[in-house]
């Protein structure tokens, strides 16, 4: 149970690295560039956390020993 939990949440992470990723081009190419350097920053640093939660859950989900 606790595998499929730590799978769940590999697959939650994806999916909001993809939405992240779609924030991302409609700002650089659909807004042209109109945003504040602030919000650039912050989706740079949201994409950072999501792909850091991806990559304990992926560990966590590999190296998981059952008690």
């Amino acid at each position: 149970m606790k595998k499929l939990f730590l799978i769940a949440m590999v697959g939650l992470s994806l999916a909001l690295i993809i939405v992240e990723i779609n924030f991302v081009i409609n700002d650089f190419l659909i807004d042209n560039l109109d945003n504040s350097i602030g919000n650039i920053f912050g989706m740079i640093v949201g994409f950072c956390g999501l792909f850091a939660s991806y990559k304990d859950a992926t560990w966590k989900a590999r190296n998981w020993e059952d008690d």
